[in-house]
Parts: structure tokens; sequence; C-alpha cells
């Protein structure tokens, strides 16, 4: 992982500065046309922080021929066997990276570099939502809008790093998130054949509650909108929001 991060800053050197200061060294990573590798591997979240491995994988079997089907056509591939299949997937498909770089010239680049940066930041290991958060923050969003929110504990953890509040603002974000509008229905659903999901048992209105407490310290920037997300989006101008997800 540490030499695909130091090839990639690498490539970013113009050649006439690898001269001037004598790292002739760089020159063969300057002027290679070879693409980029593509970053890949399970993610070890056993402790309070987490670490991209290759453990599970070698060259026949890696994460994108065994984690991107289901666990039974997975299986059908020969990618895991014996007793103990299920719990060798679920170990190894629970939490995976695969990062394909944009070409260079992208000018979704730089957001590529921060990106990659903060999710294989183990300080962000205690929960995803916070590398959502670092990098929104990096990136300047300012007007971010989560879909499908229930009791907030990702909405915290992502404003816990977006914004000011808990003092947990990097120093290498541009600003801090500003209005957060969350977007749910807080309600159950009539019929459980058309909608399956655990959290369709679960008492809404105690479920709804939790969110707003979650969240009050992140006040006034959270905004609460009980309505179906494509009846929501109407009250939002074209292009007026930085972060949908």
């Amino acid at each position: 992982i540490r030499s695909t991060l130091i090839e990639a800053s690498c490539l970013a050197i113009p050649r006439w500065m690898a001269i001037r200061h004598g790292l002739s060294w760089l020159l063969p990573l300057l002027t290679s046309s070879a693409p980029e590798r593509i970053l890949s591997g399970s993610i070890d979240a056993s402790s309070d922080s987490w670490v991209l491995t290759s453990n599970c994988w070698d060259a026949q079997f890696t994460v994108e021929s065994c984690c991107l089907v289901s666990p039974e056509k997975a299986f059908e591939k020969g990618c895991f066997q014996g007793a103990g299949a299920f719990d060798d997937h679920t170990l190894c498909c629970h939490s995976f990276l695969i990062w394909k770089p944009p070409p260079q010239t992208s000018p979704l680049r730089l957001t590529y570099n921060i990106a990659q940066r903060q999710i294989l930041d183990s300080k962000n290991g205690q929960h995803e939502g916070m590398v959502f958060g670092r990098i929104a923050a990096e990136l300047g969003f300012s007007r971010c809008v989560e879909v499908g929110v229930l009791s907030a504990t990702w909405s915290e953890f992502f404003l816990s790093v977006a914004t000011s509040v808990d003092s947990r603002l990097s120093l290498s974000a541009i600003s801090e998130v500003e209005e957060y509008t969350l977007v749910d229905l807080w309600a159950n659903q009539e019929s459980e054949n058309k909608y399956k999901d655990g959290s369709n048992k679960l008492q809404m209105t105690d479920v709804f509650q939790k969110a707003v407490k979650r969240l009050q310290r992140f006040w006034p920037r959270p905004s609460f909108v009980q309505q179906q997300s494509h009846i929501a989006a109407r009250l939002f101008d074209n292009a007026s929001q930085d972060f949908i997800f």
C-alpha cells in the first residue's frame, strides 16, 4: 500500500523538478506510460483501526473475482471451500476495497488522491462515516444530503469530523459542513412482502427521537425531512448540493 501511495505522489512531480533537484531515480516513474496498479484487498477492522490486507487472496482468487458476486457464485468459482466457506467469505468479503485510479490528467485526480488517503488512514477505522466526513471537509463540501438515515449513527460519525463541533476537523479541511439534510420516512411500511428490511420492525418514533438526540449538538446544521427521497428532491435547486449519498 505504501509503495502505491509513494508512486502516485511521485508521478505528480514535474520532470524539470526531478532533474533540478538531482532526483534522477524518479525519471523512470515520471516518464512511464504503464497504467497504475489497481489497489485491492480485504479491510481488517478487528480493532479500532483498519488495515488493508491481501491475506485472503492470491493470483487466482482475487477480490474482484470472489467478492463482487454472491457467496454461492464465489463457491462455484472455488474461492472458498470446505465447512468454513461461509465464515471465510464473511471474513474476506464483508469489507473490501477495489480502487481504480483515473488517469493522471483527469480532473478527478485530486479527488481520487484525497479519497484514497482518507480511506487508508487507520484513524478513520472507528466508523466508515468518518471516512466520508473527512473527504467532504477536505474537498470543501459545505452542503450535504443523506438519504436513508434511521437513527443517525452514520450521520453522527460523519459530522463529528466534518465540522468543528467536536474539535476533530482535520487541518487539511478546506471548510466544514454547514448544512446537512437528512431524508428518511421514519415510518413503518405496511407491506412486508414489498419492503423486506429488518429495520421495518423497529418503532420508528423511537428511532427518529434517537436521531434527533444524537445530532442535537450539531445544531443548526442538521435538517430533518420526513419524506420519500424522490419527493424530497424537489426541495433543492439543481446543483445546489455538494454531496448527496
